[in-house]
């Protein structure tokens, strides 16, 4: 009998001891967090990073400003898994940095926009900092949150939609007129690139080598007997109408269209250019008008003759040259 109580204790106590032993183990660690790698950002192709002068900021901090409107602004969104997690303003190309996620699939997207033959991408002062409004960062043109901060910023605020650096369509220009206002059209008049590039998170570089394809095309006049008065080239909406005057006619314009994405000449996008002439009195010549299918990075040089002073009878002539070589036109 004793033995048999002395053998139910050991069990009692063996028992005791284990579920305290379970008990006081410590929780199971938690997993780690996600951590980042740095990558330098190198961007190759058709682009060319060398930078204009930055000029000086316009004083005050709510104030437009144009003096900065010379230098080119890169957008660079990173996502993870087809999710944007980090997000940069640049306007030094040499000196991108990025935050790239450890795990997952990673794209790197980027934008360089170029002020070109135009006014400048069009922005505000917040703060004592330069900023941009959507779609560069989401925001509008009375609160902007795109500011140029030179380093890439986890994403802050969700719109319900995925940012994105490749939208070309009506991007807001400085009035060319009036530095506090802006102005879109279809075909904004700029010089953009754009870029995109996926890869593991397992394999990613030391640097990322983006290329960057120009979706620009570019527009001259060529005239005969235009010496007095005006040229006026109507875009219908596409583009902001024109007015030329003799000394404008060596001139290249820039402009950028979102169909290059698709193709590299517009189908849905093409223009219809109307030409008139405006004479030294005021009055208007219609010399016609024709539709043309600009092509991705060549210029295309449109050829005007200006009637006679006094004649009433005139067949307008209007015709196309391509301009095409060896490497990328610098207009």
């Amino acid at each position: 009998m004793r033995l048999r109580f002395l053998l139910l204790a050991c069990v009692t106590i063996t028992a005791f001891s284990c579920k305290k032993s379970n008990e006081q183990a410590p929780p199971a660690a938690p997993p780690a967090s996600e951590g980042t790698v740095e990558a330098l950002l190198k961007l190759t192709g058709d682009i060319k990073t060398s930078e204009s002068p930055l000029g000086k900021k316009a004083p005050g901090t709510t104030v437009f400003a144009k003096t900065l409107t010379d230098s080119t602004i890169y957008y660079v969104i990173v996502r993870k898994d087809n999710k944007s997690v980090y997000i940069g303003v640049f306007n030094q190309a040499d000196s991108i940095k990025l935050k790239l996620p450890t795990a997952g699939t990673v794209t790197v997207e980027a934008a360089a926009y170029k002020k070109g033959s135009g006014t400048g991408l069009f922005y505000r002062w917040y703060d004592g900092r330069q900023a941009y409004s959507s779609p560069i960062y989401g925001g509008d043109a009375v609160n902007p949150t795109g500011y140029v901060t030179n380093q890439m910023d986890t994403i802050r605020y969700v719109y319900g939609y995925v940012f994105r650096a490749d939208s070309l369509r009506y991007r807001s220009m400085f009035v060319p007129e009036d530095s506090t206002r802006a102005t879109n059209t279809l075909h904004p008049e700029m010089d953009a690139y754009l870029g995109s590039t996926t890869f593991a998170a397992s394999a990613a570089p030391d640097v990322v080598n983006l290329f960057m394809k120009r979706h620009t095309f570019g527009v001259q006049y060529s005239t005969q007997n235009f010496t007095s008065g005006r040229l006026i080239a109507d875009y219908s909406n596409y583009m902001p109408t024109r007015y030329l005057t003799p000394a404008d006619t060596t001139r290249q314009f820039l402009y950028t269209a979102e169909e290059f994405k698709e193709r590299d000449s517009l189908l849905n996008d093409a223009v219809t250019v109307k030409l008139k002439w405006e004479k030294p009195d005021g009055a208007i010549v219609a010399l016609g008008e024709k539709k043309i299918y600009f092509k991705r990075n060549i210029l295309t040089k449109i050829n005007v003759t200006i009637p006679p002073s006094g004649s009433a009878a005139f067949t307008p002539s209007i015709t196309e040259t391509d301009w095409t070589g060896s490497e990328t036109v610098g207009f």
